[in-house]
């Protein structure tokens, strides 16, 4: 075969992220999250489709797919951030509460129904909504976690 010029396949150049496209990456990732968060903190994890979660971040669908293997791993996720940023919030408040058990055990039971009141549809979504396996299982380390800070103030 004659060589017109063209480059050949064998002959190309391994693509290689750059900065700004690894930056770029990591900024649609963070704002499929953010949009699915929302969506599951005013909806319910059934809300959170994949299609309306495409929707809200202005993205094709399967770009979601290209972060996330699945919706439930993207799901799981999430729980995972909804549920750390309450237990913190708890968690917290019982550091700063006074060293007695009765204020470190007000602190928590306050904050956590606080919480709750001020946000029932994530605390729903939380607590007893159905779910996934992958979510449930997270669901199981989040009450484990929580078992955990009660028995260390009792």
């Amino acid at each position: 075969m004659e060589d017109d010029g063209r480059r050949q396949p064998e002959d190309a150049v391994p693509y290689r992220p750059t900065e700004n496209t690894r930056a770029r990456a990591e900024r649609r990732r963070a704002d499929i999250l953010d949009a699915a968060t929302v969506l599951v903190a005013t909806g319910g994890f059934g809300a959170a489709t994949v299609r309306a979660i495409a929707d809200t971040s202005g993205i094709a669908t399967g770009t979601v797919y290209r972060y996330f293997g699945n919706r439930e791993e993207l799901l799981a996720e999430i729980f995972r951030g909804l549920a750390d940023r309450e237990y913190r919030a708890v968690e917290h408040a019982v550091q700063a509460a006074d060293s007695t058990v009765a204020a470190r055990l007000t602190a928590l039971l306050t904050i956590f129904s606080r919480r709750a009141l001020t946000s029932p549809r994530t605390a729903e979504a939380l607590l007893f909504e159905p779910v996934n396996a992958l979510v449930e299982g997270e669901r199981l380390i989040f009450r484990r976690r929580y078992h955990e800070l009660l028995v260390d103030v009792i």
